[in-house]
This record gives structure tokens, sequence and C-alpha cells, in this order.
């Protein structure tokens, strides 16, 4: 679940958001708005920087954000360890998470290094391994920028599966390829955040 409550955020004396309020328990959902209007500033709350930005007064103390422990924050400038091949980062992975790896893991691609993965497969790839994570919230900032489109529907495909085990996830995203695909969707507007589903 990902409650938000009275959501104040100013930065260099501008509102970005005002008493805004959100409350999602299911679902993949578009992150929408404007240059500048706080996409990436709300995904980085999501992603528990809020004591960074409390500490810095960004943050209001009135504003409440509630998100499950086990939450995700994927971006473009995501750092994977290029010399690894997939299996062993995915078995790292789990390690890290305390979960037990399987043997039978299926890589996506040929068993070689990810350094000799094209930027689409390695992408494809290292949401393939979180998926095996299953976290609770997974957000996703400018990932699936530059891709094509069959790395978009393979990325597309695997996170419709994670939903539909129930994970919430936000992906924020100028492609308007990936945005033709997502229909449900969080909009900021008027510094406020607004929930509706796209007209086909």
């Amino acid at each position: 679940m990902i409650e938000i409550k009275n959501l104040t955020f100013r930065y260099n004396d501008t509102d970005i958001f005002k008493e805004a309020n959100l409350c999602l328990t299911s679902g993949m959902w578009l992150l929408e708005g404007e240059n500048g209007q706080g996409k990436t500033t709300l995904l980085n709350l999501l992603g528990k920087q809020q004591n960074i930005y409390k500490k810095n007064k960004l943050l209001s103390s009135e504003s409440k954000i509630i998100i499950d422990d086990s939450v995700i924050l994927l971006d473009e400038n995501v750092d994977i360890p290029l010399f690894f091949t997939e299996k062993e980062l995915y078995t790292i992975i789990m390690r890290i998470n305390g979960l037990k790896a399987d043997k039978k893991y299926k890589t996506c691609y040929e068993k070689k290094k990810l350094a000799e993965y094209s930027v689409g497969e390695r992408k494809y790839a290292v949401l393939n391994i979180i998926s095996n994570v299953s976290p609770k919230v997974l957000l996703i900032d400018e990932y699936l920028t530059n891709l094509d489109s069959r790395h978009i529907n393979d990325i597309l495909t695997t996170l419709s599966k994670m939903e539909k085990k129930g994970t919430i996830i936000i992906i924020s995203s100028n492609d308007n390829y990936v945005k033709s695909l997502i229909k449900p969707v969080i909009k900021i507007q008027n510094k406020e955040l607004y929930i509706f589903e796209k007209e086909n």
C-alpha cells in the first residue's frame, strides 16, 4: 500500500506539492506531469528519501508518507555491475534480499557477461531478476527511455506479471509508446495528485 497525506514539498521558495494526497493498494500506474512538476521528486520520496528531505527542510513536518518497506526504485542511472553474468547477478541479489536462489533460473539471453548485452537486453534482464525478488512497490523513473518497442513490450509483460502478484508499480516515462500502453494514470497538476483512467 501507498498512502500520502498532506504532502507539501518546497524547493527554492516554490511549492512543488501543496497538501497533496494519494492512496494506492494495487495496480500499475503511469505518472504524468510537465517537466519540473515533481515526478522524480515524488518517486524519490516514495523511495525512502523522506528523512533526507525533511532534514533539509524541503518536506513539511505535516507531510505523511506510508509505504511498504519492500520498495525498489529503478532509474536510468542505475549502476549495473557489468562483469557478472545474468545468473551470477540474480544469485547475488536474491542472497542480499534473504531469498533462496532457484538453480533452474532461466536467463533472458545467452550465458555471457552483462557487459556484452545491449542496453535493452540489460534492462530487461535486471527487471526479470527483480521480478523474482517480488517487491511490494516498484518505482520506475525513465528506466524505459530510449528502448525499442520489442524490449519495452518484454519489460511491460514482466511488469504485468508482477502486478498480478500484488506489486504496486509506478512508471514515469517521456516515451510516447510507453505512455500509450498504460491506461491508469497518476497526474501531477496544480501541485496535487489525481487518479484517472485514460480512454482508448
